[in-house]
């Protein structure tokens, strides 16, 4: 019979040092991959964060242009409303299917100081364009105001002569009707006459005498061109202006 092989046996010690190598070897295959875990995450989070901040960038800037785009149509749409013509300021105005163009003059009312309106039908700048003004406007503390004929114009004569009337009473004009006055040599009163034309336009004819052409109906352009004359003087001479 073959002799059987005895197995050598390892010393305790040499036991404990595998052991301890073995544990050695398997702590630095683990901080190796946790190493390589953490570089990992690190990475992706920079990689995170880099696609944050980019969506956070896309989103201001898409707030940006929204900003820009809102307060360019509100300068647009303030320019459009509003516009100043030499001394006054208009403000465009929609009532239904009517435009109107408003300004104002200071007046003082129950001891404070307010702004009382006036509608025009017309705009100022087209005014001054269309409806010729002859001379110097030279306004005196009372007015004769005559017409050659009724201006009916589907009711724009009533308007013109209204709005004629209540801007003269306002800035303190006492307004005549006499069909017997004409034009003052002496320059006593102011004199304005209403009368049918080849064209709309205002004439001066002496010294605070004036007269009002009409041709086509146009009353409220005559009428409005001179409210316009009146305002302007009113303005240029002092804001709290009264005759």
């Amino acid at each position: 019979m073959a002799a059987k092989k005895k197995t050598k046996k390892k010393k305790p010690e040499e036991v404990k040092e595998n052991k301890a190598e073995a544990k050695a070897t398997e702590e630095s295959v683990t901080k190796e991959k946790t190493g390589e875990s953490k570089k990992q995450t690190k990475k992706e989070k920079e990689e995170q964060i880099k696609h944050q901040n980019k969506i956070l960038r896309g989103i201001l800037i898409f707030i940006g242009a929204i900003i820009i785009v809102v307060v360019a149509w509100f300068v647009i749409a303030q320019s459009v409303r509003t516009f100043e013509y030499k001394d006054l300021d208009f403000e465009v105005v929609q009532e239904g299917e009517i435009i109107f163009y408003r300004t104002s003059l200071p007046t003082m009312y129950q001891g404070q100081l307010r702004e009382y309106s006036f509608y025009l039908r017309n705009d100022a700048q087209e005014l001054d364009k269309n409806v010729v003004f002859e001379g110097n406007l030279d306004l005196k503390s009372d007015l004769v105001l005559n017409m050659e004929q009724d201006f009916h114009c589907e009711g724009k004569g009533v308007i013109a002569i209204a709005n004629l009337l209540k801007l003269y009473q306002f800035i303190g004009i006492n307004v005549i009707a006499d069909e017997n006055a004409t034009c003052d040599p002496e320059a006593r009163y102011t004199f304005i006459q209403i009368l049918e034309g080849e064209e709309t336009k205002i004439e001066t004819v002496g010294q605070s005498c004036y007269d009002i052409y009409i041709n086509d109906c146009k009353i409220l352009e005559g009428t409005e061109r001179m409210m316009i004359e009146t305002l302007n003087k009113v303005r240029s001479v002092t804001p709290d202006y009264k005759y």
